[in-house]
């Protein structure tokens, strides 16, 4: 296991209301995207944002997966490339209906 030493640090120019929880980074060809959960209307959608550096300054850039039409809130997500092909994985509780 791994341990970061220092506080907690603000990652700028993000919305500054319906931010939740489960922020998931990774790296593509020397960019840096951050992708998030957040509340724009009604529900969580997932966004992301870019930088050059994995401590910002960060620029939104747009949506992956818009507020789900059964108003979930669950789509917590990471992005994964394996043998070439990039995955969105997320969970969702549409998909497993009988746990609330």
């Amino acid at each position: 296991m791994i341990e970061t030493d220092g506080q907690p640090l603000t990652i700028a120019n993000l919305p500054a209301k319906g931010l939740i929880e489960g922020p998931f980074a990774f790296e593509l060809n020397g960019r840096y995207y951050l992708t998030y959960p957040h509340v724009e209307n009604k529900t969580e959608r997932l966004e992301y944002a870019m930088s050059d550096s994995p401590m910002g300054p960060y620029k939104q850039v747009g949506v992956i997966m818009d507020e789900s039409p059964s108003g979930c809130w669950t789509n917590h997500q990471s992005i994964v490339r394996y043998k070439g092909q990039w995955y969105l994985f997320y969970h969702d509780k549409d998909y497993s209906p009988k746990f609330r």
